[in-house]
This record gives C-alpha cells, structure tokens and sequence, in this order.
C-alpha cells in the first residue's frame, strides 16, 4: 500500500498491486492538455493511457469517460448483482420488466415546439427503423396516420390498415310522386333542375343540393356528395417503443 500526497490537508492511499498508474493534479484548477478536462485525479491505464476513473473538480465521476455531464457517468454497462436500483423517490427497482414500457407499445404523444421524438421511440408513421439497437431494425414502424385504434383478441388480426372510410357518398332516389320544390327552377332538355336548401351545413355537405327529374321514366334522384362520418377529435403523434 502506498500514500499520496496531494496537498498537506489530503493524502490517498493505493494499493500498488491493484492500480497500476495514477495520475495526480496537485491543484482543482491544473487542465491537463491531452484531456482538455479540469480534474481533481485521474485513474489510467499503463499500457496504452487509456482513462479508467477521471473525477472533475466538481465531483462528477467518470468511468471510461474523461467529460462526465453527470455526478456518475459509466461508458459501458452497469452491472448490478444485488439490491438493484434506487431512486429519489425511494423505490427500489431489482428488474427491467418491473415498470419499464414494453417493446412495442404505442402511446400518444403531443409534442411540444420543435421538442425531439422520446429517446427508445419512433413515430408510426410506416417509415423504416434505421437502428442496430432495436430489435425491430430493418422493419416498418405502423402507420397510423388518419387512424383509429379499435382493439382485438386475435394477435393475427393486429393490422395498421383496417376498418373502412372516413366519408361515404349519400344519395336517394325515389318516385316522382308528390314532390314540390321553389327555389330556383331550370329546365333544359326535357331535365328540370331544382336547387333547394339541402341538410347543411356540416362538414362535407354542401348548403345547397341537386334534384335532377327525369319526365319521361317518372323518377328523381340526389346526390350530397361526400359526407364525413368522424365524431369530433383531437390530433397527436402516435409513437412506438423500438428498444
């Protein structure tokens, strides 16, 4: 075991065996220059320099990394083998599966500005995942764009284009009868046109609407054109956990 000095106040002991290199700055304002980082020490590698334990003056701790953004940043993985992790709140998670967001789930999403998609997700809107970190790489998010989500028992029926149309095409027909128009009478052709205030206004129906009558075969008919079948809505970014 052997001490270092690093100021009258503070020393630090190591155990050679264990350690191989340490690297000392005498004073929290020393910038080393191959790192570029303020450091209160350093923990490197004999062989090659490579940065093993680098503290900042501030106290953040990096492990493999010499510009920790937090108290404790780790390059590579974090190994738990017992008691797992704690958090401000005071719970305790052993497990990934106990509240994480399970691979595949879609969730609505209001962004907010300019604000980036949430790290882990993709927005489902048919285009092609584009990362070796997901297991869905190489595959087609959803498209749900104009969609509606209606559930299913059947994991075989899970489909991003099903249901029908967001409008249909009304039209009546009917024995001439009795029948009376007023408004706005034209005949050509042995065709009388009648304009009359139609069932509107509501989205996707016009005001006004056509008879067309036919003397001859003793039928009219009407056409309203396309008429919106949606109830009342809200629109968000739906978005799919890849990873």
């Amino acid at each position: 075991m052997k001490t270092f000095n690093t100021r009258p106040s503070m020393s630090l002991k190591v155990a050679a065996s264990t350690i191989m290199v340490l690297v000392l700055f005498i004073t929290p304002t020393t910038t080393p220059t191959a790192m570029g980082q303020t450091a209160a020490f350093e923990v490197t590698k004999t062989s090659d320099g490579t940065s093993l334990v680098f503290v900042q003056d501030d106290g953040s701790v990096g492990l493999g990394t010499t510009s920790p953004n937090s108290r404790l940043e780790a390059a590579g993985v974090i190994h738990s083998t017992a008691g797992g992790f704690k958090f401000p709140d005071g719970t305790v998670q052993t497990t990934a599966g106990g509240g994480g967001v399970p691979l595949g789930t879609v969730i609505d999403w209001w962004q907010f500005g300019s604000m980036p998609v949430p790290a882990d997700f993709a927005i489902c809107i048919g285009s092609t995942i584009t990362d070796p970190a997901s297991p869905f790489n190489g595959q087609p998010t959803p498209n749900l764009v104009d969609r509606f989500i209606y559930g299913t028992d059947t994991p075989g029926a899970i489909s991003d284009n099903a249901g029908g149309a967001a409008t249909v095409n009304l039209s009546h027909a009917h024995g001439l009868g009795s029948h009376t128009h007023s408004q706005n009478t034209q005949t050509s052709n042995n065709n009388i046109t009648v304009s009359t205030s139609g069932p509107g206004p509501k989205e996707g129906v016009p005001e006004l609407h056509t008879h067309n009558i036919n003397p001859a075969s003793g039928n009219t008919s009407a056409a309203l054109g396309a008429v919106s079948i949606l109830p009342p809505f809200a629109r968000l970014l739906k978005i799919v956990k890849i990873k």
